[in-house]
């Protein structure tokens, strides 16, 4: 490319960003538009409700590539006996001020809000990472292989208390799902997913934020966060208060040692060493793993809550990041970054050069 093009190039940028910004969002609503099929799968309530819930929605299944049971209801009751894996914060602590939480959303089921009340259609976490994509978990959105209507979920932002309404708080519908093609249930892996909203969040620093993506793997023995909505002990109730629990950084090799099939690429290891009660749990899911105020990880599968000496892992968000951004053009770390990408798609695209 001569010098004269690329002027012409940069004069365009500089002219048409907020042209090449709508672009953006008309291809994320594009690529993040998915057939769903219907949540054929019975909840119960929080406090061990006997009440069976059913979908009434009657579609056909479209299948994901799957052959065990979903965790997406893993919230609102235990759907399988194999405690091995126990869907993601147990001995952690609430700060008084939680500059954390205002990157974290609620998912709720519509229809279990509006049967037992606002906070018990809590399901899993996601981390805010544009005004219109959620970053979660894939296992968080099927339920036995089917993929979870996106008319079923809504999203909470703006609050750290599951069952109480503030004037902060923000309900938003979901207007479609996007799960990595790779995803597969039963072998809980590429286990990462993006929500697209209807309408905009209404964004301000203190109750409703945007929390940058990893641009790199966190270090060995960095000192990271996780934080949820997750019962603190096993086979408690969830918490109406949001939970933080302070993690450190593992190796690769020491996770391979004490993880069965760990993959040091799709996945991030960590521990407290100071107290193994500290971990991911039931409810937790979906929600991030926090390093320097970037989102590094996302709750996947971790080991039993408690079980001493074990690590536990997350889906490793720095892996998926060119997933993330090819699908979302949404969540970059600075403007240039944001309209080099958007130009880069609409022209080449075009084939401009």
């Amino acid at each position: 490319m001569n010098l004269s093009k690329l002027i012409v190039i940069l004069a365009f940028i500089h002219c048409h960003y907020k042209h090449l910004n709508l672009l953006a969002d008309a291809m994320l609503e594009d690529n993040l538009n998915i057939e769903s099929a219907v949540l054929r799968s019975n909840y119960k309530s929080f406090y061990n409700v006997l009440d069976e819930v059913k979908n009434t929605n009657e579609a056909p299944l479209t299948k994901v590539k799957s052959k065990s049971e979903s965790f997406a209801n893993s919230s609102l009751v235990k759907t399988r006996e194999d405690d091995e894996f126990v869907f993601l914060v147990a001995g952690g602590y609430r700060p008084e001020k939680n500059d954390f939480a205002k990157y974290v959303v609620s998912l709720r089921l519509v229809y279990m809000e509006d049967e037992y009340g606002f906070g018990f259609g809590h399901f899993c976490g996601g981390s805010i990472i544009s005004k219109k994509v959620i970053l979660t978990a894939a296992h968080c959105l099927t339920t036995r292989g089917s993929i979870t209507l996106a008319k079923n979920i809504k999203v909470i932002a703006g609050t750290t208390r599951r069952l109480l309404r503030n004037k902060q708080t923000q309900e938003l519908t979901v207007a479609s799902v996007k799960l990595h093609p790779n995803y597969y249930e039963y072998k809980k892996i590429y286990d990462i997913a993006l929500i697209k909203l209807k309408d905009e969040l209404d964004l301000n620093e203190e109750f409703v934020s945007i929390i940058p993506i990893a641009n790199e793997k966190p270090l060995t023995g960095q000192l990271c966060t996780i934080i949820g909505w997750g019962v603190i002990l096993e086979g408690g109730p969830v918490p109406d208060d949001i939970g933080n629990g302070d993690v450190t950084i593992n190796s690769d090799a020491y996770c391979a040692s004490r993880i069965s099939g760990f993959n040091k690429d799709l996945s991030v290891c960590m521990s407290n060493p100071k107290n193994y009660e500290v971990s991911g749990s039931n409810g937790d899911s979906g929600g991030p793993l926090i390093c320097d105020n970037k989102v590094v990880g996302i709750a996947a599968y971790v080991v039993r809550i408690g079980h001493a000496t074990l690590p536990f892992a997350y889906t490793n968000v720095y892996y998926f990041r060119e997933w993330i951004l090819r699908n979302g053009v949404c969540c970059l770390t600075n403007k240039l970054e944001h309209i080099f990408l958007a130009f880069v798609i609409a022209f080449i695209n075009q084939n401009i050069f």
